[in-house]
């Protein structure tokens, strides 16, 4: 493998786990090089500045984003439930 594709995969592996070669060739051709190492770019950069703004909280922002995925969010059933409850308060105090 040529070293600059061997560079992508291992980018790659670092950002996506356990990728095979052959679903790295998959890819590969699917999207070209150039169109896969800009996508591989712009992950980086963006897990870069989760890194960046989430670093020294209670959760890492990759499990964060894991439970977002997956359709789970522990927080957000609370914050729909205090979002009501400032609306209701609001409404009271207008009246």
């Amino acid at each position: 493998m040529k070293q600059e594709y061997q560079d992508l995969y291992d980018r790659m592996k670092k950002l996506w786990g356990d990728i095979s070669v052959d679903e790295f060739c998959d890819i590969l051709n699917e999207e070209g090089y150039y169109d896969l190492n800009t996508r591989i770019k712009i992950t980086e950069e963006f897990y870069e500045f989760l890194d960046r703004r989430y670093s020294g909280l209670d959760h890492t922002w990759r499990s964060k984003l894991k439970n977002m995925k997956d359709g789970f969010d522990r927080g957000l059933e609370y914050r729909i439930q205090r979002h009501e409850r400032l609306k209701q308060q609001y409404k009271k105090e207008m009246k």
